[in-house]
This record gives C-alpha cells, sequence and structure tokens, in this order.
C-alpha cells in the first residue's frame, strides 16, 4: 500500500477515508482487510459511501 505508507512518512494522525465504488457492490470482507492494512500505519481509517451519489448530488 504505497499511498498509505506514504501518508504515514507525513503524519500517521491523517484520515484516510475508503469510499467503495457506488453502485457496485462492495466485498465487506475485501474492506476490512483494507482497512486493517491500512491501520497498521495510519491511526484513522474509516469506510463511508460515496455520499454524493446516496444524496443525488452526482
Amino acid at each position: 500500500m504505497p499511498a498509505v505508507t506514504s501518508i504515514a512518512e507525513i503524519n500517521p494522525e491523517i484520515p484516510l477515508v475508503l469510499q467503495p465504488v457506488t453502485p457496485h457492490r462492495s466485498n465487506p470482507e475485501r474492506l476490512i482487510e483494507m482497512m486493517d492494512a491500512a491501520g497498521r500505519y495510519l491511526r484513522d481509517v474509516r469506510v463511508i459511501p460515496q455520499t454524493q451519489r446516496v444524496l443525488g448530488v452526482l
């Protein structure tokens, strides 16, 4: 995860938000794996839906 390690080198306190592509159903196990992997380097890793799509903004 080169992007995650680059962020962590700058500051591991920087939050990382993963937004799975909507309307494609994401594999929950894969998302947890990605969160866990990123969490080894960063303190705040979250998964949220693409809110703009849910709200119909885009």
